[in-house]
């Protein structure tokens, strides 16, 4: 029992999964559910977690913001109790004498000062109280270290003070004790005191311009220590609370060192100083750090928090695990919730698919390779309809094609069979014209994309069928080449068909040249009153549109425009014009040419086809002998691909193209027959230089034996081959003959005098004197040398 149920339930899982594989509309619409519900999951959880972030961040943001406020409180308290008391002592009447006596009581002094020191011990914030007497240009202090200038503070900071009155009042300034010291750091500002200074200016002054001042002296710890003991109120170690003076220095306990990049920071810090508070995030090498800020406006400084952004966001990054576990358990829910429910969706495509399916299989299409179940149903049954309406359009076609071609073998029942399919529109009662359509151009026609000549001929039957049809019956059938054929039926009453049909079909190519750019000439038959003279008809069109030839492409050509042709019998050469062409090409006279030529193609244009095709071949052969004959009495030859002047004739569709064809032949040739003195001077030099070294065997061979063969004067040929080869004509021959004499030196098996017969010299003497000039050795001086060192030529000539 227990084997039955495994085996059940293994059968419902291979079923199962049989299922999903052999559906592609269900697969399609569970992914879509899984997707979606995916997306949404997903979605909504990373949404949850930022907004977390921000939260925390913004919550984070406001905690530092409150310390930074704080921090701000008790400075401005410290200020407020610091001014006080600078006030209370500058208008003290005890003070009043130390400032501006110009005279020093030492009876009462030690009495003022020690009040002073009082003073100074009452207020925790006070380090020291220091005056500055303008008159008598005295310091007195309650710090005895300054007052005796243990460490030179009172001569740096006397000199300072003396100056003018430029020093801030009521303001704290920070002041450092060794201030030649090297900062070590740029934007690094070491603070060994705060300075508060109250005066009036030039009042009771000297004539140098500086004040009498009340100078306070600010122990900076309480500050420092303030800073520090907020940092651990805050909770967090990591986090760093610092000031920063408005020239973006960074205010520090004497050496303590920073721990980021004080530039970059206090550049990142002014940049957002447009606000008096705000969060900003800080990447420095380490890590991204979280910055909060507070500007005081007193005096400009700048309450600075910074702390890591992963402290800051500590307890987010640790509940970014609990997240990422809840969010994965939601997506495994919604995956295993999208089987059922695309299943439920899925029951009528799978109720539709089970009605449908019993026909389909006779489009021979499997449902595994189509795109989905509904594109099965309604591709099967669209190639089904789309079969049989191509397989009766294909016969039809085929049927049509043969009764322009092989009419007679139709019969009367099989004739009126065709008639009666639903697109075919011949009347069978008879009365017919054919008309036949070529497209101009074919070979440009040709290069189009295959796409666009699938569509040209079925709308151009389009075109044709609805204007002619306007007046005649008319199918069009596509010859599946370059023209096409038109079977009107024009009736038995139509006594003048085609004085109706040339409007028509002017009508067709004219339309059809404005909507493809393709051009059409047209050719109409005779009428024939009973369907079997159809193919007669359709010949008799197709010999008439030869006579595109003469009229051009966009032709409308009818029997009556060709008659004087076809009865045209003369013989298609005209001697005459003949002669005078060749004469005219040997005399390269163009516009003679030309004329002439114009002449034979009228001439040619009112004979019959046949004959006309004979006399552009005649002509054709007539050019190329007499350019054959020049080229045997001439130096240079003329050059011309015959066989690509052929095939552009021959493809030519019309007479003008042929002219054009053949004017650009006559444009080369009359190039070529009259040179450039320059070609003609490289022509004659390079054929003086191949005959010498064909003929250098020769003893007679000479400047006159040259000049003779090439029927030229010699004084002259002398002349042209020194003036542009620098060298006389007798001396290149003689720089040949040697040239061969020493290839032929190297080889052992002749003798000296073989050599000498062999580049044409007839005595040794003059051989020897000829060699020893050119090469400073004697021909067997020269072997001599080179059978013992055994060196190449070059190496062996002094």
């Amino acid at each position: 029992m227990m084997s039955d149920n495994g085996q059940y339930r293994g059968d419902r899982a291979l079923n199962f999964f049989k299922l999903y594989a052999t559906r592609k509309y269900l697969r399609r619409l569970l992914a879509t559910m899984i997707v979606i519900m995916v997306a949404l999951v997903t979605s909504s959880s990373l949404l949850l977690y930022f907004k977390s972030e921000r939260t925390v961040l913004h919550m984070q943001s406001e905690a530092n913001l409150k310390i930074l406020s704080q921090i701000d409180y008790n400075i401005a308290s410290m200020n407020e109790s610091v001014k006080n008391m600078a006030i209370s002592v500058f208008f003290d009447t005890d003070t009043i004498p130390l400032l501006y006596g110009a005279d020093e009581n030492v009876f009462e002094l030690p009495s003022k000062l020690l009040k002073l020191d009082h003073l100074a011990s009452s207020n925790p914030y006070l380090h020291a109280i220091t005056i500055f007497n303008a008159n008598s240009d005295t310091f007195y202090s309650t710090d005895m270290l300054f007052q005796q200038d243990a460490d030179g503070l009172l001569r740096r900071f006397g000199d300072r003070v003396r100056e003018d009155d430029s020093i801030p009042q009521l303001q704290l300034i920070p002041l450092q004790w060794n201030a030649d010291a090297d900062r070590g750091e740029s934007h690094r500002r070491p603070v060994d005191l705060f300075v508060y200074s109250v005066f009036m200016p030039q009042n009771g002054s000297r004539a140098g311009g500086t004040s009498s001042k009340v100078l306070l002296t600010v122990k900076p710890e309480w500050l420092f220590d303030n800073l520090h003991l907020l940092n651990e109120l805050s909770g967090n170690a990591r986090q760093t609370i610092l000031i920063m003076n408005a020239q973006g220095e960074w205010f520090v306990r004497g050496g303590e060192p920073l721990a980021f990049e004080p530039e970059r920071l206090s550049r990142a810090v002014l940049e957002h100083s447009q606000q008096a508070n705000g969060s900003f995030t800080f990447r420095t090498d380490d890590a991204l750090q979280m910055v909060s800020f507070k500007k005081r406006e007193s005096n400009g400084w700048y309450l600075v928090s910074i702390q890591p952004y992963e402290a800051a966001l500590g307890d987010v990054f640790e509940m970014r695990g609990s997240f990422a576990l809840i969010a994965f358990m939601l997506v495994l829910f919604s995956i295993m919730a999208s089987f059922p429910l695309s299943r439920r969706l899925y029951k009528p495509i799978e109720k539709l698919l089970r009605q449908a399916r019993s026909p389909i299989p006779a489009a021979g299409l499997p449902l595994s390779e189509a795109q989905d179940e509904l594109a099965y149903i309604t591709q099967a049954m669209n190639d089904i309809e789309k079969d049989r309406e191509n397989q009766s359009d294909t016969l039809v076609h085929y049927r049509l094609r043969k009764l322009l071609a092989d009419s007679p073998s139709f019969d009367a029942d099989s004739f009126r069979e065709l008639t009666g399919k639903p697109r075919v529109r011949i009347d069978p009662s008879g009365g017919y014209v054919v008309a036949v359509a070529k497209i101009d151009d074919f070979k440009t026609y040709s290069r189009l994309a295959p796409a666009d000549r699938r569509l040209h001929p079925f709308a151009i039957g389009n075109i044709a069928t609805e204007i002619v049809s306007s007046r005649f019956e008319t199918q069009f059938i596509d010859m599946k080449s370059d023209h096409f054929g038109l079977i009107i039926s024009i009736g038995d009453g139509e006594a003048a068909a085609q004085e109706t049909l040339l409007p028509l079909l002017r009508r067709v190519q004219t339309v059809v040249g404005q909507f493809y750019r393709i051009s059409l000439s047209f050719a109409i038959s005779g009428k024939a009153p009973d369907y079997r003279a159809i193919s007669d008809l359709y010949r008799d069109a197709c010999a008439l549109l030869q006579y595109r030839m003469v009229y051009g492409r966009h032709a409308l050509l009818t029997a009556e425009h060709v008659q004087a042709n076809i009865d045209n019998t003369a013989l298609p050469i005209n001697p005459q014009l003949e002669k005078r062409i060749i004469e005219d090409l040997k005399a390269n006279r163009p516009a003679a040419l030309r004329n002439h030529l114009a002449q034979l193609l009228e001439y040619a244009s009112k004979l019959s086809y046949d004959h006309m095709q004979h006399a552009i071949l005649h002509v054709f052969i007539v050019i190329r002998s007499a350019v054959t004959e020049m080229n045997n009495n001439r130096v240079l030859a003329i050059e011309v691909d015959w066989q690509d002047v052929h095939g552009k004739m021959f493809e030519s569709e019309t007479l003008d193209e042929i002219r054009e064809h053949l004017h650009e032949l006559f444009d080369r040739l009359t190039e070529q027959i009259r040179p450039s003195p320059e070609t003609r001077t490289e022509v004659i030099i390079d054929t003086i230089k191949e005959l010498v070294y064909a003929q250098y065997a020769d003893p007679d061979l000479s400047l006159q034996s040259i000049a003779d063969s090439m029927k030229m004067s010699s004084a002259y040929l002398g002349r042209l081959f020194r003036a542009n080869s620098s060298v006389s004509l007798t001396e290149y021959m003689n720089d040949v003959r040697l040239s061969e004499a020493l290839r032929l030196l190297e080889n052992e098996r002749y003798t000296i005098n073989e050599i000498m017969e062999k580049v044409g010299y007839r005595t040794q003497s003059h051989f020897f004197k000829q060699f020893k000039n050119k090469y400073g050795t004697t021909p067997k001086e020269y072997r001599l040398k080179r059978s013992l060192a055994g060196p190449g030529p070059a190496d062996m000539i002094t």
